[in-house]
């Protein structure tokens, strides 16, 4: 472990660990001078510092409470001198602690909290916002989340801290690796919504100080992107309207899918309004039939039908064996009515539309 002031733990064992100034470190052959403290307390430590950086740096100093002189100090060389010898010369051997490098402004250093660079890395700041909102999102989305994430930290230098992370690496990210993909723009989207949510943790708990990936996704909708639909010509509706359905997709849905053709497009209903239609809905004396459900007021309403496919309904009234005007689309069958298919008895069965406690429905 290595800390700012000069001190380095390793093994349980303090020592300390200037840096050699840049234009000696050719003379002196090291980039550091590392000293044992022979203490394994970290306030032991604090306090030794200083008389064994007096004694790297040939100033001198006074002993600490506890007497110690370190053994390496006879082998520095071009000393020579005791250490009375070396008080005497310096009056106040107290040195200064070192200054504190104040970060630049508009500099993210000072959002980092207090630990290792490695520590706020992208992968391990990932991992304790994933623990952090594990119980407030999806499982699925936390992986989503994760694989974002990793795949924007494999384009950037290994360890790399968050607050290395500025809006020109984000934005390179989603041009050059994103967008370049060949996935969907929802793909892209979801994908930069992961990484904003994690920075806007970041931002919260004082590891960066803004969000890079704010107002890096494209906001257009599929609808606008995709060409404008346009209107059959008189041509295609002549050969739609005159193919045989039958001949394509047999006879018992092309037949249907004939008549719904030509009823939806003199009524304009829906498709699946006209599929739920049912031989009661049809009222025969105004040529017309009675949509009973829907989302709205207006979508209750009764359905004029054109005098070219009344006939059409007509023969779709007098041939339908089961009461529904096309398709039956409640398909569910009871159990009464299965038993009567397979020739069983009923008997055991509660009456029809009683409530029941195993089936947990009406029969």
């Amino acid at each position: 472990m290595r800390r700012a002031d000069h001190l380095q733990c390793r093994r349980g064992r303090w020592s300390v660990r200037p840096r050699v100034p840049a234009h000696l470190v050719a003379t002196v052959g090291q980039t550091y001078r590392v000293r044992s403290l022979d203490t394994s307390s970290e306030a032991v430590a604090r306090e030794r510092r200083w008389i064994a950086l007096a004694l790297l740096w040939g100033i001198g100093a006074q002993t600490v409470s506890d007497g110690w002189e370190p053994a390496w100090a006879a082998a520095l060389t071009g000393s020579g001198r005791s250490r009375d010898d070396a008080t005497r010369e310096c009056p106040d051997p107290t040195p200064h602690p070192p200054l504190e490098r104040r970060p630049r402004k508009g500099s993210q250093d000072h959002a980092a909290p207090r630990g290792s660079s490695r520590q706020t890395t992208i992968l391990t700041t990932m991992e304790r916002w994933l623990k952090e909102i594990e119980g407030f999102q999806t499982k699925q989305s936390r992986m989503q989340h994760a694989l974002a994430v990793r795949e924007f930290a494999q384009t950037q230098p290994p360890n790399c801290p968050v607050r290395r992370v500025d809006r020109r690496a984000a934005g390179e990210f989603v041009s050059g690796v994103l967008l370049r993909s060949g996935t969907s723009q929802a793909t892209v989207n979801r994908k930069i919504a992961s990484l904003s949510s994690m920075w806007q943790w970041l931002t919260k708990r004082g590891y960066v100080s803004d969000n890079p990936w704010q107002g890096q996704g494209s906001f257009a909708t599929g609808a606008k992107r995709e060409p404008a639909k346009r209107a059959y010509t008189a041509d295609e509706l002549t050969v739609l309207l005159a193919a045989d359905p039958a001949a394509i997709m047999g006879q018992r849905y092309g037949t249907v899918l004939f008549d719904l053709m030509r009823i939806g497009l003199l009524t304009g209903c829906r498709i699946s309004k006209l599929c739920q239609l049912r031989v009661s809905d049809v009222i025969v004396g105004e040529r017309a039939f009675r949509i009973s459900n829907g989302k709205t007021e207006n979508a209750r309403r009764i359905v004029p039908v054109h005098a070219l496919a009344w006939p059409i309904m007509q023969r779709r009234l007098t041939s339908s064996p089961d009461g529904w005007g096309f398709f039956r689309t409640d398909t569910r069958r009871t159990r009464r009515e299965a038993k009567l298919d397979r020739g069983e008895a009923i008997c055991d069965l509660p009456p029809e539309g009683a409530w029941t406690e195993q089936a947990g429905r009406f029969s």
